[in-house]
C-alpha cells in the first residue's frame, strides 16, 4: 500500500535532505509525513522537526527519507527520535553525523529564520510533501473542531479565490511560515483540502528550547 503520490521531486531518494521531503519511520510501509524544518537545541544538537503522528506508530524510532509509503526508491536512515509530545503532536528527531542537509525549503528555497505567534489574517505558506507550495491565511487561533486536535493549534483556510487543496495526507509535519518576514509560525498536524490545522512553533520553541539552524550553530 501507498500514500498519496507525492510532488515531483519530493518522495525520492535526494543526496541532500531538506525541509519539504518525504519521511516516515521504519516500519509502517504505507506511512509518509513531511520533514518540516532543521533546529537545534541548547546542546547544540542538530535536529529534525515534524508531527509526531508521521514518525510514531511503531517502537522503532527510526527515521528514513524518503517515507516507506513512497516506494519505488531505497530508502535511507538519516535520524531517530529522541524527544516527542503527544499533547502538540510534534517530534524532534537527530540527524545522522555526516548528512549534507540544506536549510532552504524544498521548491519555494525559503529559510526560516525566526518562530512568531500566529495572527488572524497572517497569509501563510507551506512547503509539504503531498500539495507542495501552498498558501493560506489563518482564520482562528483556538479552534475547537476537530475534536481531536492538539493543544495551541489554530486554524488556516484558502485565500480568497483560491481552489486548489491546501493540505492533504502526507503533508503532516510541513511548517507553516511568513514569506514575506521568513518566520516559522505553525507545525502541519492535519486538515483537508479546504482547511488546515497547525500547532504553534512558540510553544515548541518555549518547550524544548530550540531554534531554527541557520548553519552556525553546530
Amino acid at each position: 500500500m501507498s500514500c498519496t503520490p507525492a510532488k515531483t521531486g519530493r518522495g525520492v531518494l535526494r543526496p541532500v535532505l531538506q525541509p519539504g521531503l518525504s519521511i516516515s519511520n521504519a516500519t509502517q510501509e504505507n506511512s509518509c509525513g513531511t520533514l518540516g524544518l532543521f533546529v537545534c537545541d541548547v546542546e547544540r544538537r542538530l535536529l529534525l522537526l515534524t508531527a509526531r503522528h508521521v514518525l510514531f506508530g511503531s517502537s522503532n524510532r527510526d527515521v528514513f527519507q524518503p517515507g516507506l509509503g513512497d516506494g519505488g526508491s531505497t530508502p535511507r536512515h538519516v535520524a531517530r527520535v529522541i524527544k516527542n509530545s503527544f499533547k502538540y503532536d510534534a517530534v524532534l528527531a537527530a540527524v545522522r553525523p555526516n548528512m549534507d542537509c540544506s536549510i532552504e525549503q524544498f521548491e519555494s528555497g525559503l529559510v526560516v529564520e525566526h518562530f512568531r505567534a500566529p495572527l488572524i489574517g497572517d497569509e501563510l505558506e507551506k512547503s509539504g510533501r503531498t500539495t507542495g507550495i501552498t498558501r493560506a491565511r489563518v482564520v482562528d487561533l483556538a479552534p475547537t473542531s476537530p475534536a481531536d486536535i492538539p493543544k495551541q493549534a489554530f486554524r488556516l483556510e484558502p485565500l480568497p479565490g483560491e481552489i486548489e487543496p491546501i493540505s492533504s495526507g502526507g503533508d503532516s509535519g510541513a511548517i507553516w511560515y511568513d514569506p514575506v518576514t521568513k518566520t516559522g509560525v505553525g507545525l502541519h498536524h492535519g486538515g483537508e483540502p479546504g482547511f488546515a490545522i497547525a500547532v504553534r512553533l512558540t510553544i515548541l520553541q518555549t518547550r524544548w528550547n530550540i531554534k531554527p539552524w541557520n548553519r552556525h550553530y553546530i
